[in-house]
């Protein structure tokens, strides 16, 4: 088996990194809600979420002490989203830089409330003008712009984790000078993607994704005028991303298109799907690191913080 060098390796992951910096500097993609200017500050402000001189710790215990609110918790904790990015609104800024710090920083914290709690936030701040053909079409609408939120910020922090835990100096994201052009060149509303006609089925399985709803390719109507619309790439890549079987990270697609560059990210950083069956060293990766290494590693932090998967 031949193993690829170091300097091919870090061209990878630059590489995957350099398409992450496209995405943000790309005119959003249908569906969309959040500006790119919205987005490049996710992708900013989780970085800070990685720092030693985190503002505002939380004792070990408080997520299991029963009547514990972590949504409310937050709110007296001190977290800034970027200042140099502007946004429309101050409530929008704190939400998303809560928000962002919650996901990024406090994982094992987050609960069924604070899930809920979120989206009744993300429905007052982004969906309060819009109507809707029914209330779950506002719910699915407010999954949706989390799974923005979330995608970006996963991405973000991922290649961020990388380059500290290599020794390397982190890249820099784009410039907030570089995405406002791109803004006041696509300032929004974006292109619809109505999930309500885009799907024949939305599926609810705690034992799947304990509270978003979720879909996998035979839920999608192919005579939808949606599905007409898409590329042939784009029809591909959904038959090839959400096949007939069930998925991790499977609720991330109702943002479908920054779900892509997470899951493009994900096989860069982690492991290919054809390399699955690979139990000891990787063709993808440097000669000396084994699949048993990556699991372990894996096993170890989702302990840590208490992750269900």
């Amino acid at each position: 088996m031949s193993f690829i060098s170091v300097n091919q390796r870090k061209q990878d992951v630059a590489e995957s990194f350099s398409d992450f910096k496209k995405h943000i500097l790309s005119p959003r993609p249908k569906g969309s809600v959040l500006n790119n200017l919205e987005c490049l500050g996710i992708a900013m402000s989780v970085r800070e979420t990685n720092s030693s001189h985190y503002p505002g710790e939380i004792p070990t215990n408080a997520c299991l002490r029963p009547g514990t609110d972590f949504f409310a918790w937050l709110q007296n904790v001190k977290c800034e989203f970027p200042p140099s990015i502007p946004i429309s609104s101050d409530e929008k800024r704190i939400f998303l830089a809560r928000t962002v710090h919650a996901v990024g920083r406090y994982q094992q914290r987050l609960d069924k409330k604070w899930y809920f709690k979120t989206l009744e936030e993300i429905k007052k701040l982004y969906l309060s003008e819009a109507t809707f053909r029914s209330d779950e079409a506002k719910e699915v609408k407010a999954v949706s712009i989390f799974c923005e939120i979330v995608t970006i910020l996963a991405t973000s922090k991922g290649f961020h984790m990388h380059y500290l835990a290599s020794g390397e100096e982190v890249p820099d994201l784009p410039n907030v000078e570089e995405v406002e052009a791109v803004v006041k060149n696509h300032p929004g509303p974006y292109e619809e993607l109505d999930m309500m006609s885009f799907l024949t089925n939305l599926r609810r399985d705690e034992s799947v994704s304990e509270w978003s709803p979720f879909y996998i390719y035979e839920d999608i109507d192919k005579e939808s005028v949606e599905w007409k619309n898409m590329t042939e790439f784009e029809k591909r890549w959904f038959a090839k991303s959400i096949p007939n079987e069930i998925q991790p990270r499977i609720c991330s697609y109702l943002a479908p298109f920054d779900a892509k560059v997470l899951m493009d990210t994900m096989w860069v950083l982690y492991i290919k799907n054809e390399e699955k069956k690979y139990m000891k060293q990787l063709p993808s990766r440097c000669e000396g690191v084994s699949r048993i290494q990556l699991e372990t590693v894996s096993a170890g932090y989702t302990g840590a913080v208490d992750c269900d998967y």
